[in-house]
């Protein structure tokens, strides 16, 4: 890999209503760490679970990009990064940073400047903990340090609660297609 996070970033909590994680009160800490091989299997199965929690069931094949993380987002691209949020030896968080390939211009140099933010999953019973929040902010870091201009992303026109996560950290609704809905902020 090319390309290496110059952080480890700690959260605390002091307690935390989590059973099968944490017990009443336990402290805790979560690190933000760039994907490394290791956790391939862990960041695959909280991304598909929380897929499934979505959408009540889930097709393996709209997928094929997390049967290899490191290669379809790290490899061959030194603009892009993963992020993983790790508590207790267990991934628990994830988001990605890809070069936008798709940008909607017709100057190629605009093109180069955006960022595309995906793969954003949670441990369901870690929602609301500012996880989503902290991977979102490091991303956001690392997209002004790659030089984009902007960063977009979707979501499922239904999941309101993600869409008011996702304006409450200051993108703007851009459009709906296809179901989902388009999401920019500027850097």
């Amino acid at each position: 890999m090319s390309f290496q996070l110059n952080f480890i970033y700690i959260v605390y909590s002091e307690s935390l209503p989590i059973k099968h994680i944490f017990q009443s009160g336990e402290r805790f800490s979560i690190q933000f760490l760039p994907f490394s091989l290791e956790w391939q299997s862990s960041a695959q199965d909280l991304i598909l679970t929380g897929l499934r929690e979505h959408f009540g069931t889930l097709n393996y094949d709209l997928n094929p990009d997390l049967e290899n993380i490191n290669d379809s987002y790290l490899a061959h691209h030194p603009r892009q990064t993963f992020l993983l949020a790790i508590c207790k030896n267990q991934v628990v968080g994830t988001g990605a940073l890809i070069s936008e390939p798709e940008a909607i211009s017709e100057l190629p140099e605009i093109m180069e400047n955006v960022g595309r933010i995906c793969r954003m999953s949670v441990d369901q019973s870690l929602r609301h903990q500012k996880i989503a929040s902290s991977i979102l902010f490091l991303l956001e870091n690392e997209a002004h340090r790659f030089g984009y201009r902007k960063i977009v992303l979707e979501t499922t026109k239904e999941w309101v609660g993600v869409r008011k996560f996702y304006q409450s950290c200051g993108f703007i609704e851009e459009g709906e297609r296809n179901g989902d809905i388009h999401f920019f902020k500027k850097l």
